[in-house]
């Protein structure tokens, strides 16, 4: 095993383009090493402004595993993604995350009053197993439901619900890969992105995740 992990210059590029696609500068961020959780002595880490905040690329039993902090439900998530992939599906979660704590404080305080919609579908009580391929396709069609119901009420023009539908896509995709609780935090993640860009229209938007939540909460865990 190597003293040392490093990404390669493709890896970091992906990540800089995926804090592009947010709200956040890549001048707020920099790059340093830290010790890895495993064998690997020296890994990088991804630091936010003062490095309060971090993503920890790490690599342990010969896959990607990564730490981070501010994690969606406790303030450092340790996670094993495997493959490099999935690794960025975690950066992706982290950033959205990072939003919450920073970007986003007069939203978050929005968010905090309709926290119950949230909790609807506890993570933690979910089964860590792959969804089934029939539960899947049911989900499937709930997120287009949900799609198509968004761009109704909120009176959406093309590009604004193609945004929403590749959102959409994305979380369909990843239920045929990643385990419930896994794709439930990616869930509540691409929901947080979206409310961020409807803040007047937060209380009607989180009305809407409820019933949809809801209603995956009982193909997660009947």
């Amino acid at each position: 095993m190597p003293e040392a992990y490093k990404l390669l210059k493709s890896q970091k590029n992906e990540v800089f383009k995926l804090i592009e696609q947010t709200y956040l500068k890549p001048t707020d961020f920099s790059w340093s090493v830290d010790k890895g959780e495993g064998t690997c002595k020296r890994v990088p880490i991804l630091n936010y402004l003062d490095g309060d905040y971090y993503f920890k690329f790490d690599w342990i039993i010969e896959e990607h595993h990564c730490v981070f902090s501010p994690g969606f439900e406790k303030a450092v998530e340790d996670e094993h993604p495997g493959n490099w992939s999935k690794q960025k599906d975690f950066v992706n979660l982290w950033l959205s995350c990072l939003i919450m704590e920073t970007e986003a404080s007069d939203l978050w305080a929005e968010v905090a009053k309709y926290k119950p919609v949230i909790s609807l579908l506890p993570v933690e009580q979910l089964i860590d197993e792959p969804i089934p391929p029939h539960v899947v396709e049911r989900i499937e069609a709930k997120l287009d439901l949900f799609s198509d119901e968004i761009k109704q009420q909120f009176k959406l023009n093309e590009g604004q619900h193609q945004v929403i539908k590749e959102n959409m896509d994305f979380l369909k995709d990843e239920a045929k890969h990643q385990k419930c609780r896994s794709w439930a935090l990616m869930l509540f993640a691409v929901l947080i992105n979206i409310a961020y860009q409807y803040p007047d229209k937060l209380k009607q938007f989180w009305e809407l995740v409820g019933r949809t939540v809801g209603q995956v909460k009982i193909l997660l865990n009947p």
